[in-house]
């Protein structure tokens, strides 16, 4: 085994995926950090506090607000929801609440402080090693005694409610830094308790870990999870994958009839009991395959049981300290910040390094109805206990992708822009108040601030954005204080006094005179004449009406301010038209004919009738894949694709 090597900075936080957030009060909880998204829910973390000082770490699952207006979303986090509440095991993540606050539908469940299995088995290929073979079978042994667990679940009258997970893989494996190992994500399980039923010829599930049945569409039960924990099983011994292809038409494909090798063709020490279990799981007959989760559990256990020193939890602990330790200190810094509330200090770099997470989304796979070449059903065929398969499985998380890390002049714009934005607008607002302090306005000059006449309604207020107008203050012509009359009754000793008006520099209105005569100052007890009221009111009116011109004419001509236009997610209904509503997991780009279609979630995008074929791309994750859907004019294809 080659020596260790530690994992860049750069993939030390493409492993971690917690970022600190500014308080948000959600019902009881409030949330401060971020886990990721995808494409039915946002996973936040949250704390709640009671009485005595109690304090509680907690995940909060809500599905996104855009998707409460579809009832089938609703519909199916709700049947998530149903079952993850029932779960109570070691070995199952716990689900403490379902609710719903202000319309946007939740899910409370326990923090888990760790790493998913899929982070696991990549960053030891980074690190140019392999999985230890006894701690690896101890993490699928667990895992199946969760899965054991939740495919026996009864209801309350002891009803068996027939539990298939349908989407076990190492993305639904979570391995905690302590050593704990626990089944996520019952999303897409099939349990009597669901209300959503799946169509025939619809198959749910990744299609690298489906089982054949699954990918033939065909009816599932639990020993189809069987079948994807053997591939599970199968990956950590090898360090490689085993059915993932070029696309997923030719992963569907090696499912169905590909040769399987065992695992010791590709790491010779394994044992023979590891290669007996991993045959036995991957039967492509479910009636040859382990029939129980406990059955295949108990294989593994005797293996381990013969071990001189059956590992435990506190080897997957250690195991897990030494592949994350870069990563456990930036978890520390970050939880105390997400704890003390400072949501921007040391996250901002992080945060662009991390894709938007896909642990704990709900996932659809399209039917494999009508694209096999021979348009017939085919007979699976048994997988032999040694083949010599052409194919070789290709390297498993060795870093597919190339993950670079962003410029110093990038990090210095993502993490600082927003502060130099809101630093210009609080000086904005300074600068206006003391304005508005020292220069009082008139009533009909109230809008005016400065002499390029921009008022309080232009300047932009776009969210995290600034004006693109600069707010100038030129010099202003203050008049002296005109004398104002004194009404008739009664008499008054002084004559007080108008405050100056702030004028955009205007020539004064005068009545043309031979020579300038000062304005008389009426002492105690006198009053001007009719005559001067009037000439002194008409002054003022023409000074008014002028500036009234003036902003009106620089109006007129200063070009609007540019307004930024939201993304559209939905096209307005055509007759000739269909729609497409695609999520994704993990997040992609999508597009079709070279056309962008938008980020996933996609919502009734529109599309012509016929079939088309999508590209479904993610940098960060190496995702380039493509996809086909039908669209029927005036009906919505909806699909979601885990890949």
């Amino acid at each position: 085994m080659s020596e260790a090597k530690r994992p860049t900075t750069v993939e030390a936080h493409k492993a971690y995926s917690l970022v600190a957030i500014p308080p948000q009060p959600f019902d009881k909880y409030t949330l401060i950090g971020k886990l990721g998204h995808g494409g039915m829910a946002e996973v936040n973390l949250a704390v709640v506090e009671g009485k005595g000082g109690f304090r509680k770490l907690t995940v909060i699952k809500r599905l996104h607000r855009h998707l409460a207006m579809e009832p089938g979303f609703i519909d199916m986090f709700l049947d998530e929801a149903r079952l993850a509440a029932r779960l109570n095991h070691p070995h199952c993540v716990q689900t403490y609440e379902v609710g719903e606050h202000e319309g946007n539908h939740f899910l409370a469940m326990e923090y888990l402080d760790g790493q998913g299995l899929e982070r696991l088995l990549r960053i030891t290929g980074q690190q140019n090693l392999a999985m230890p073979i006894e701690e690896s079978a101890r993490l699928v042994a667990d895992a199946l005694d969760g899965l054991a667990y939740a495919h026996e679940l009864t209801d309350f009258d002891g009803t068996e409610l027939g539990v298939v997970h349908r989407d076990i893989s190492p993305q639904n494996i979570f391995v905690t830094y302590n050593g704990m190992v626990k089944l996520l994500d019952f999303g897409i399980a099939k349990a009597a308790t669901h209300v959503v039923e799946t169509k025939t010829g619809v198959i749910k599930g990744k299609y690298a870990y489906i089982a054949p049945e699954q990918a033939l569409g065909q009816q599932v039960d639990q020993r189809s999870d069987l079948w994807s924990m053997g591939v599970v099983l199968w990956e950590v011994l090898t360090g490689r994958r085993l059915f993932k292809s070029v696309n997923e038409l030719a992963t569907l494909h090696e499912t169905l009839q590909g040769e399987i090798k065992l695992p010791s063709a590709f790491r010779p020490e394994l044992p023979t009991e590891l290669d007996t279990i991993c045959n036995r799981a991957l039967q492509r007959n479910p009636d040859e395959r382990y029939q129980t989760a406990q059955e295949m559990k108990e294989d593994l256990e005797r293996y381990l049981r013969s071990l001189p020193d059956s590992p435990g939890r506190k080897q997957i602990a250690r195991l897990m300290k030494e592949r994350f330790s870069d990563v456990i200190k930036h978890h520390k810094g970050t939880l105390a910040e997400c704890l003390q509330g400072s949501g921007t200090v040391g996250t901002a770099t992080i945060e662009r390094l991390i894709p938007p997470n896909s642990s704990s989304q709900e996932l659809l796979t399209p039917s494999v109805s009508g694209i096999l070449s021979s348009g017939a059903t085919p007979t699976p065929t048994p997988a032999p206990m040694l083949a010599s398969s052409s194919v070789t499985p290709p390297p498993i998380y060795s870093g597919e992708a190339s993950i670079q890390p962003p410029s110093g002049e990038e990090r210095e714009d993502r993490g600082l822009g927003w502060v130099w934005k809101v630093g210009i607008v609080l000086a904005v607002i300074l600068l206006a108040v003391i304005l508005g302090l020292l220069l009082p306005l008139g009533d009909d000059d109230a809008e005016t601030v400065a002499g390029n006449g921009t008022s309080s309604a232009d300047i932009d207020d776009r969210p995290g954005g600034t004006s693109d107008q600069v707010l100038v203050v030129e010099p202003t012509t203050i008049d002296s204080p005109d004398p104002v009359a004194v009404p008739d009754p009664p008499p008054v000793a002084e004559n007080p006094v108008q405050p100056p008006e702030v004028v955009e520099a205007p020539q004064p209105v005068e009545e043309p005179v031979e020579e300038p005569v000062e304005e008389p100052e009426p002492g105690p007890g006198q009053r001007l004449s009719a005559a001067e009221e009037a000439r002194l009111a008409a002054a003022r009116r023409a000074r008014r009406e002028q500036l009234r011109r003036e902003r009106e004419e620089a109006q007129a001509t200063a070009p609007p301010p540019p307004v930024e236009t939201p993304p559209v997610r939905e096209t307005p209904p055509a007759a000739s038209q269909g729609f497409l509503t695609l999520a994704t997991t993990p997040w992609t780009t999508v597009s079709v004919n070279g056309r962008a279609l938008g980020t996933t979630p996609l919502i009734r995008v529109a599309l012509p009738p016929g079939n088309h074929t999508l590209r479904l791309v993610n940098r960060e994750r190496g995702i380039d894949q493509t996809y086909r859907v039908t669209i029927t004019a005036g009906e919505t294809l909806t699909r979601r694709v885990g890949l």
